[in-house]
């Protein structure tokens, strides 16, 4: 009889070590994680919101590298089944070049030298496949091999297999494949499973290695559309993320990325270099918390790694062996929501899920709190923290966003409860500095310039100088106003497939306006770094440019393989196109300073209604200086307090506390309160995406000028979607008919982004109507030579709007 094959990975192996051992089969932890909230708390339960909240980003903490690979598994053996957010033809052209890359790095010409082990296989026969090639004496290198053994059970077989990138058999090393830049703490973890497989049995492995993306900053200009600078690094960054830059030290940031700091370790004080197969063969971490990089670039840079060696952890806790065995015996949670549910609330809250329901129901929470316990877990990501807090709190779970809670509160359920229900409770409050965020907008005659952009990235560069995986603006929905009046709109969406850099340069001739006073977006961190970024991009293509005629001139023999390399083809027709808009000095050159002029002026202008609503520290000085009013909204209308006062800071500042020192001498947690907005509404949970404003907008029917369309309605129905028909474009999956199709959809999508930014215009405007006198005597009527960086509202005690002039 034929036994049932079970396999076991990477991803057992990982959730095993975490600390959660019988955890070990909760692979796709996303979905089961719903599924047993739905078994436990509420069968009902909306998915789309769960997962929403599992997989919840805090707003403001944007990655411009827009990375969109970083979670791809692991187990390269489950890569067909993988839904991989880029398409599938880019994904397979990355992995083939990777290996182009190394082929000729490490002088293997002969493609007889290469054993491919086929992805269509079965996987006992691609184990088989990767032995004849290791027995094979003229093979040296084995792509994608995939090796394990078998644990023998009653009716069942454990395959315990391991899947790499690559195998370099006369190097006697292990190669991964990132499908970003800079390998991170996982492959200490990875490269322990792996070797423990191999060494069982009886191969040789005496290095690893990671192909990824050159992480080093700074480097834009060799960046050519279509290639990819790949790296081979033995150093891994130890962080579970990659580094940040620290005080803008390029030079430190860059040591860190490609793991050279460990590397090339002997560069940077240490007896000898300490790569991935130093730490894996030893079963040692290195100790994040005693890293610091003395030194600067001139003086030369010094590292302490004894302290890095000596406090050093290890990867795993048990022998290899018992590990595979208690993976194994943990299969029974496989499919028993209870059983699971009852291992989860005794591991991390010491009671059983009947005990932990019946608390919740009767609202005793105290000492419900796995804040100790979920910092013992290891190698665990975000969505799977996120996951644990949904399935221990059923309908508890956070309502705010994590950020409102603070470290020790947001695994706390009592803590959790209170500040839940206290911050359902605030008063909507506005405040005068909202006023001063817009001021720009009351210019009297001016032209205001609202605009939202929508971008897309691949993991190839899309034009010279932009990297892999950035984001790239596509299109642009614009509405000019005076006086409160639409004078000119357009939409432009650019046909992905054929995107040139001057194409950008014609998205922003269309927002730029002479009369203009004032540029309005939501969250100007995008929109102002990607018109910084294409005026940088336009700086570069005229140096190279410049550069290959400096050659050409001399008759230099290298001109011919300065034009390949970069891709001057491109760059060159760039530079004749932008010489036909007139962007030339008085020698008809071109003149990057003119174009750089419209980008300074566009965001020098900005206004930015996120100011309006996100979240600031009670230190922040405008916080605490700025004058608060309390508002209603009922009957689809605005109301103004009954009091009709203004409250101070202070005064303020007793209003949003939600959790005292002294709250209950039993639980464990530390005091709260809310973050203030200039303009505040709990019921965006301590968020403040345009969408969320949009929401409260729509929900309460409040009687606005302007009002969009319900983005249910449309065909895009959000950012994500506009940029997945932008990426298959540019893929060529999207042909030319249903493009064009495709194109009135987005530009709908995308005007209706621009219409919800006038619509939380008038919102904001609408309160400063109810709570105040007189804010009409001013909005369009403010002189142009007034409206300064110090100029500003004041509101007095009679509730009148005043303009003061400094």
């Amino acid at each position: 009889m034929n036994k049932e094959i079970i396999k076991i990975g990477f991803n057992h192996f990982r959730l095993y070590n975490s600390g959660l051992k019988n955890l070990s089969w909760f692979n796709n932890f996303e979905e089961k994680s719903i599924e047993l909230y739905k078994e436990i708390w509420d069968k009902g339960a909306d998915s789309e919101d769960l997962l929403n909240f599992i997989t919840s980003d805090e707003e403001g903490d944007e990655d411009y590298s827009n990375e969109l690979h970083e979670n791809l598994n692991f187990d390269d053996d489950d890569t067909d089944q993988i839904e991989i957010k880029i398409e599938n033809k880019n994904f397979e052209k990355y992995v083939n070049e990777a290996l182009e890359f190394y082929l000729t790095k490490n002088n293997v010409t002969d493609k007889n030298q290469i054993g491919f082990v086929s992805s269509k296989l079965p996987i006992k026969d691609k184990i088989k496949q990767t032995i004849d090639f290791l027995n094979d004496p003229k093979i040296k290198v084995i792509s994608k091999p995939v090796l394990g053994y078998v644990e023998d059970k009653i009716n069942k077989e454990f395959l315990i297999n391991s899947s790499v990138f690559a195998y370099d058999k006369d190097q006697k090393k292990i190669i991964y494949l990132k499908y970003s830049s800079c390998p991170t703490q996982e492959y200490y973890l990875k490269g322990i499973f792996d070797y423990s497989i191999y060494k069982k049995l009886n191969i040789d492995v005496e290095e690893f290695s990671i192909i990824c993306i050159d992480g080093i900053k700074g480097g834009n200009r060799f960046i050519i559309k279509n290639k990819i600078n790949f790296i081979e690094t033995r150093g891994v960054w130890q962080g579970k993320n990659k580094p940040s830059l620290n005080n803008g030290d390029l030079n430190k940031f860059n040591i860190k990325i490609n793991g050279l700091l460990y590397e090339k370790a002997s560069l940077f004080g240490a007896n000898f270099d300490l790569p991935l197969s130093y730490w894996v063969k030893r079963n040692l971490f290195p100790n994040v918390s005693v890293l610091k990089i003395n030194g600067d670039l001139e003086s030369g840079y010094s590292i302490k790694y004894e302290n890095i060696i000596n406090n050093a952890t290890n990867i795993i806790d048990e022998p290899f062996n018992t590990i595979v065995n208690n993976i194994i015996e943990s299969s029974k949670y496989v499919g028993d929501y209870k059983l699971i549910a009852n291992y989860l609330t005794n591991e991390l809250l010491n009671i059983s899920l009947d005990e932990l329901k019946n608390k919740i129901e009767t609202e005793r929470l105290e000492n419900l709190n796995f804040y100790n316990k979920i910092n013992t877990l290891k190698w665990l990501k975000k969505e799977e923290i996120n996951s644990l807090c949904l399935i221990l709190m059923g309908k508890l779970h956070h309502q705010n966003g994590f950020k409102l809670y603070g470290i020790k509160n947001k695994f706390n359920l009592f803590a959790v409860k209170k500040i839940d229900d206290r911050f359902a409770k605030l008063p909507y409050i506005v405040c005068t500095e909202a006023l001063n965020i817009i001021k720009k907008i009351h210019i009297k005659d001016s032209v205001t310039v609202w605009y939202d952009y929508e971008g897309f990235s691949s993991v190839f560069p899309i034009i010279n100088g932009m990297g892999p995986n950035r984001q790239i603006i596509n299109q642009v929905s614009i509405i000019k106003t005076s006086n409160g009046k639409k004078i000119w709109n357009t939409n432009l969406v650019i046909d992905t497939k054929k995107i040139k850099l001057i194409d950008l340069i014609e998205l922003i001739e269309n927002i730029y306006d002479i009369n203009a006073s004032a540029y309005v977006v939501f969250n100007k961190t995008y929109e102002n770094y990607r018109n910084s970024e294409i005026s940088d991009l336009v700086y570069q293509a005229i140096k190279k440019v410049e550069k290959y005629e400096q050659l050409c001139e001399s008759e230099d023999p290298r001109r011919h393989e300065f034009y390949e390399v970069n891709n001057l083809k491109d760059d060159i027709e760039f530079v004749e196109e932008f010489i036909k808009k007139g962007y030339v000095d008085e020698q008809n050159n071109p003149d990057h300073y003119k174009f750089d002029k419209l980008i300074q002026h566009i965001n020098n202008n900005t206004v930015d209604l996120a100011d309006a609503f996100k979240y600031y520290s009670l230190q922040n000085e405008a916080i605490q200086k700025t004058k608060y009013y309390k508002f209603t909204v009922k009957d689809k209308l605005i109301h103004k307090d009954k009091l009709s006062k203004s409250y101070n800071f202070e005064d303020m500042k007793e209003k949003i506390w939600l959790l005292g020192k002294d709250e209950d001498k039993t639980t464990d947690f530390e005091p709260c309160y809310a973050k203030l907005a200039f303009t505040f509404l709990n019921d965006l949970k301590n968020k403040y995406s345009i969408k969320k404003i949009e929401n409260f907008i729509t929900s309460n029917d409040l009687k606005l000028k302007t009002r969009i369309k319900p983005y249910k309605n449309l065909e895009i129905k959000n950012g994500t979607m506009a940029m997945a028909e932008a990426i298959k474009r540019h893929a060529g999956i999207t042909g030319e008919f249903s493009w064009e199709k495709i194109t009135e959809s987005l530009k709908e999508y995308c005007e209706n982004d621009v219409i919800a930014m006038i619509m939380v215009y008038e919102f904001i405007m609408e309160i400063f109507r109810k709570i105040t006198n007189n804010i009409d005597d001013f909005e369009y009527k403010l002189n142009i030579n007034d409206v300064k960086k110090d100029s500003k509202y004041v509101i007095d005690d009679n509730l009148n709007i005043d303009f003061l002039v400094n």
